[in-house]
């Protein structure tokens, strides 16, 4: 008769293997344990900590491809924390590179964007945009929006009002510990650990998130593996690397194995 034990294991990206690396969204650590990290037959996840550093305004979301007047092109923002003025100011301002006819506003009362041009007409076109929602732009199946006269003004006023929320969860994948353990709708199976909710921690706020039922965090094994150099990637919900900058990130787990 087997007896079932567990060895906790912290993770922690201050230890990372390549220290140099400027973000904690990407790292590997060596636990260096050549015995109780033997012949591991499953895992739990008892918790796990880091900061909300990624900006509202980043990499997965700043482009938007304009016409305007025959000539088309990709505008890229700044990446940073907007809230809502600078978003608009930021905005207009990349707009008006193309020619120096754009204003943006807001609505007072539903709060969507207002978006007008004193030249040609304009299209935000889908294809090389990712600045959609935080716009409020809707595509659907729609390869562009073209903007209409309105008071002798082009005008596009998005379906939706912009969202500046930013990052809603960060998901912690570990090929070495998740293998294949969950799926999704966008890439399909994933090497999901666990993940953590910023839904109550703004910008720049820390947060823990402890996993009270440690059955619903076990991860099984089909042969039992030996656990050395742990790999963790911290990935949005589409599977992009979240930028948490220099924010530590902190897993603690337990990994079970039997003795007879």
């Amino acid at each position: 008769m087997s007896n079932l034990y567990y060895k906790r294991v912290v993770i922690n990206s201050d230890q990372r293997l390549n220290e140099s690396t400027t973000s904690t969204n990407n790292f590997s650590v060596d636990i260096k344990d050549s015995f109780d990290l033997q012949g591991i037959s499953h895992i739990a996840v008892e918790s796990v900590s880091c900061s909300n550093l990624q900006y509202n305004i980043n990499s997965s979301n700043n482009v938007i491809r304009v016409d305007n007047g025959g000539l088309s092109v990709s505008l890229t923002m700044t990446q940073g924390q907007y809230d809502i003025t600078q978003f608009m100011t930021a905005l207009q301002a990349l707009l008006n590179t193309l020619a120096p006819t754009f204003t943006v506003s807001q609505d007072a009362i539903t709060k969507k964007l207002l978006i007008e041009s004193t030249g040609p007409q304009f299209t935000f076109h889908k294809a090389s945009t990712t600045m959609d929602k935080v716009i409020g732009l809707s595509f659907g199946t729609s390869v562009g929006i073209s903007s209409s006269i309105v008071g002798l003004v082009e005008t596009i006023i998005p379906t939706n009002v912009p969202n500046l929320g930013g990052l809603d969860a960060v998901f912690f994948h570990s090929r070495q510990l998740a293998g294949h353990s969950a799926s999704n709708a966008t890439v399909g199976t994933i090497s999901l650990l666990s993940y953590m909710s910023f839904f109550d921690i703004p910008f720049g706020g820390s947060g823990t998130r402890y996993v009270n039922d440690i059955e619903m965090s076990k991860i099984r094994y089909s042969q039992p593996r030996n656990i050395s150099v742990i790999d963790i990637k911290a990935r949005d919900v589409n599977g992009n690397l979240v930028e948490l900058q220099n924010s530590p990130v902190q897993i603690i787990i337990r990994c079970y194995y039997s003795i007879e």
